[in-house]
């Protein structure tokens, strides 16, 4: 097995086991390990999904790609205890959700007690997406691709992501955002656009990328660079004053 394979699965066995950890501390506990806000209140969690959504995913540059959006199919990259998915699946005829834990079935209990059936999730071994090709009109993933292992598996992501869209489709996709590390570690990894942390714990962020060199990323790939930007935290309450930790970009494959 290379280091590849062998780093990947031990980056879905520390996670897989952290969700499953707090998957038996209860329904909240579950919500907060995805969402700090669900630590009080696991409804706000829900509310704050929409706004997420609509503020974060269904940009200006992404709606003009999709009218009629209830014929149309979204996917999400991590949809983690469901929170965006259930937003999604309110705006969209179809929604699928990709994630490498174990507690699909958890969720999709969860989601299908809350009215949503217009769903499917997937298990995925962290750099693949399980769905055909050129299936769905939108992929999106928030606070997720921050967590990943390696740069590589980024990259592997965008494929994917490519793969899976219709022509026509766009993508909204955030990452770590290089701002963050501080000055000193922003030069020393200026030169090479991104830093891995490869044994960082859990939740904790794992890769920043420059900005520019995601867009230079995609479009050696073949899609389109819509738009970037940054993130916010607590949208409504923190925009636009509080710039999240990550950055995003909007990608078109034509």
């Amino acid at each position: 097995m290379s280091s590849y394979a062998v780093q990947l699965a031990a980056h879905q066995q520390k996670y897989t086991q952290a969700i499953a950890q707090a998957r038996h501390t209860g329904a909240q506990g579950f919500t907060a390990w995805f969402n700090r806000e669900a630590a009080q209140d696991a409804t706000q969690a829900m509310v704050r999904g929409f706004w997420d959504f609509g503020m974060h995913i269904l940009t200006p540059p992404v709606c003009a790609h999709l009218d009629r959006p209830e014929r149309r199919s979204a996917l999400e990259i991590g949809y983690g205890g469901g929170r965006l998915l259930y937003a999604a699946s309110h705006f969209f005829g179809w929604v699928h959700g990709v994630d490498i834990h174990a507690e699909a079935g958890y969720v999709a209990q969860q989601l299908r007690a809350a009215g949503r059936h217009n769903f499917q999730l997937y298990r995925t071994p962290g750099d693949v997406l399980p769905i055909a090709d050129a299936s769905v009109d939108l992929v999106y993933s928030f606070i997720v691709l921050q967590h990943l292992p390696r740069y590589t598996v980024l990259v592997r992501y965008l494929h994917e992501t490519r793969r899976c869209l219709r022509a026509g489709g766009v993508a909204q996709l955030y990452f770590g955002r290089f701002g963050r590390l501080h000055a000193l570690h922003q030069v020393r990894w200026w030169w090479r656009g991104y830093r891995e942390v490869p044994h960082a714990t859990a939740n904790q962020i794992s890769l920043v990328v420059r900005v520019g060199v995601m867009r230079r990323l995609c479009a050696t790939l073949g899609l389109q660079v819509l738009a970037h930007g940054s993130s916010y935290y607590r949208v409504p309450d923190g925009y636009p004053t509080q710039r999240g930790g990550q950055s995003y970009v909007t990608l078109y494959r034509g």
